[in-house]
């Protein structure tokens, strides 16, 4: 079964055997499988309901930003999302991180992602987990402000 699973992430974006094909704003197309999507991301359940029997599925992502639905749509492969920030440490490389974080709980909420959702909410309490409270002070004041996370911040306010 691990071999199976560890030959998904060669087929991101792969037009052999892709079934749908998501547009995003930069006018790129990015090649999925639907029986892999349609599991993690319930809003491509939704649109593949809606156009049953077109095949291949052409639907369009390109209200948000493409390296975000990207990484959501590469984590429907590999159970991960890449952070891509030029600081790796430090108080710098964790606001990085923090913000890629909720970023990516805000698009799982906007396309339904339950899984990808609860990722980005253990990646970040546990990456917050080891911050003393003048760094946290420091990550979750400019994070809310610049991202308003409103959904994000009151699920960690219940789960404290």
């Amino acid at each position: 079964m691990d071999t199976l699973i560890q030959g998904f992430p060669s087929d991101f974006n792969d037009p052999k055997d892709s079934d749908l094909t998501i547009s995003v704003n930069d006018n790129r197309v990015i090649f999925v499988h639907k029986i892999l999507v349609r599991k993690l991301v319930l809003w491509v359940d939704h649109k593949a309901e809606e156009n049953k029997g077109m095949s291949p599925l052409a639907l369009e992502m390109k209200e948000d930003e493409p390296k975000h639905v990207i990484d959501m749509l590469n984590f429907c492969y590999t159970g991960n999302y890449s952070i891509d920030s030029p600081v790796q440490h430090g108080l710098a490389g964790l606001n990085e991180a923090v913000k890629k974080d909720i970023t990516m709980y805000e698009l799982a909420s906007k396309y339904e992602s339950p899984a990808l959702q609860g990722f980005a909410l253990q990646a970040f309490s546990m990456r917050l987990s080891h911050c003393t409270v003048l760094e946290l002070l420091e990550i979750v004041v400019p994070v809310y402000a610049m991202l308003q996370p409103e959904e994000l911040i009151k699920v960690l306010l219940n789960e404290i």
